[in-house]
């Protein structure tokens, strides 16, 4: 949406504000518009006002339960969604999707709108399967009522590759990826914002599993085509920079294990640079606490702290951290992994015991919202032992290791060279015959953790 159209919604709305009052049906429609208007273009701290307003209104003139309110919490649920809001999307997310059952039933668009929202805050919370049962049921009937090529439609199969991925699915997420991405060229056309968007999700998953370059080629022309329709300070425009650096990151560490310096050298000013600036205009459009920004610098920190740049890495992790807490909770899964990555720059410091209080509160954290046999659970719990271990407590240290030779993903031969020698530090700690090591080869694992 150009600034031209804008400007005309926004006089459209100040007279009708003017003419007919806030509370007025044609005012509340031109709000609401211009809530859409500011949303695609990125600006959503306007967005959320303008949403909230119409809603606070619509309640208020029409009632909870008027299909007009109904749309305007819908609304309202997403845009707290992408403020990092989880709390106040989910309760509004629930009550839209009661609403439109009630008022419209199982199959009706609202209502499968309201399942497709729900979904998505399910998912930002890191609560996976409960986001898969929403996609899959909205995909199911979207298909149903609407057709398999319908937007609305690719809408929920994206979403559903996502969450599938999230869930380690990674074949069926892979031909999701595709199916969408297809459908949505022919549909849509290759350079629609949704069409693009499903190149940027294909892409990072071909990155994830080992083809880079077939997804550096596909990342690069996203944030190009982005930056062409968007401009450098929308959310999709500062998500295409994040994923571009991740690209370049990965190359400064395959320099670095080369010592190819000059390329190195190459690698991490383009990461750096596209860092500094989504860092930059996160900050100026969404806000220093907006999740995006949050992340933005969470990455610009872990590229320093790889590149050596400890103190200011630290400095970075320290104010994500705060940010985190404040804006989307501790037990958000973005929360706990700024703390074990904060406690990992500490620890590359030398400072072990502040290191070692967060690895805690990381471990607790992502134990309770994974599981104890979760790789990021597994990892972090790997961390913290390592760490009481460098601060002389092995035997508080034992039960972690342990757990992770027990659920790692090793593969036999190496899980049998980890139990030796860590039977060999229980020999000679004398702990040996308490705990009891077995050498024994278990079923293959795919990799052991880094």
């Amino acid at each position: 949406m150009g600034t031209w159209t804008a400007n005309l919604f926004q006089n459209i709305l100040d007279s009708r504000r003017q003419k007919y009052g806030d509370g007025n049906a044609k005012t509340l429609t031109s709000m609401t518009h211009m809530g859409g208007i500011l949303e695609k273009r990125g600006q959503l701290n306007d967005a959320l006002d303008h949403y909230g307003e119409a809603m606070h209104y619509r309640r208020e003139v029409l009632g909870d339960k008027h299909p007009k309110t109904l749309q305007s919490i819908g609304k309202m649920a997403a845009m707290c969604k992408q403020h990092g809001q989880h709390y106040e999307a989910q309760i509004l997310a629930q009550e839209a999707l009661f609403g439109s059952r009630k008022m419209f039933g199982e199959q009706a668009p609202d209502t499968l709108d309201a399942v497709n929202n729900l979904g998505a805050v399910w998912k930002a919370q890191g609560e996976f399967k409960e986001a898969e049962k929403c996609f899959r049921d909205a995909y199911k009937r979207r298909q149903e009522t609407l057709g398999p090529k319908h937007p609305d439609t690719l809408t929920s199969l994206n979403n559903l590759a996502c969450t599938v991925d999230e869930l380690g699915n990674a074949k069926e997420a892979g031909k999701l990826y595709q199916q969408c991405l297809e459908t949505r060229r022919t549909v849509l056309g290759p350079s629609h914002p949704d069409t693009m968007t499903s190149m940027s999700n294909l892409a990072l998953f071909l990155r994830a599993n080992g083809q880079r370059l077939e997804a550096e080629a596909l990342l690069a022309k996203v944030l190009d085509g982005r930056r062409k329709i968007f401009g450098v300070k929308h959310p999709d425009t500062i998500i295409s920079m994040n994923n571009c650096a991740a690209i370049a990151s990965d190359e400064v560490q395959d320099f670095r294990e080369s010592n190819d310096t000059l390329e190195l050298k190459k690698a991490f000013e383009k990461a750096h640079a596209l860092l500094r600036e989504a860092v930059a205009a996160s900050q100026k459009n969404l806000g220093k606490r907006h999740p995006l920004a949050l992340k933005s610098m969470n990455n610009l920190a872990g590229l320093l702290r790889d590149n050596g740049n400890l103190e200011e890495s630290e400095r970075l992790y320290e104010k994500v951290v705060a940010g985190m807490r404040s804006s989307q909770g501790f037990y958000h899964l973005d929360t706990l992994t700024a703390i074990n990555n904060h406690a990992g720059v500490l620890r590359l410091q030398g400072d072990a015991v502040r290191a070692e209080g967060l690895y805690k509160e990381a471990s607790e954290g992502i134990v309770k919202k994974l599981g104890d046999a979760h790789p990021i659970s597994l990892s972090t719990l790997y961390n913290w032992a390592l760490t009481l271990d460098a601060l002389g407590d092995f035997e508080s240290a034992i039960p972690l290791y342990l757990h992770h030779l027990e659920h790692g993903q090793y593969t036999p031969e190496q899980r049998i060279a980890a139990a030796r020698q860590l039977s060999e530090r229980l020999r000679r700690a004398g702990k040996l015959d308490e705990v009891g090591v077995s050498r024994r080869a278990p079923k293959d694992r795919r990799s052991c953790p880094t």
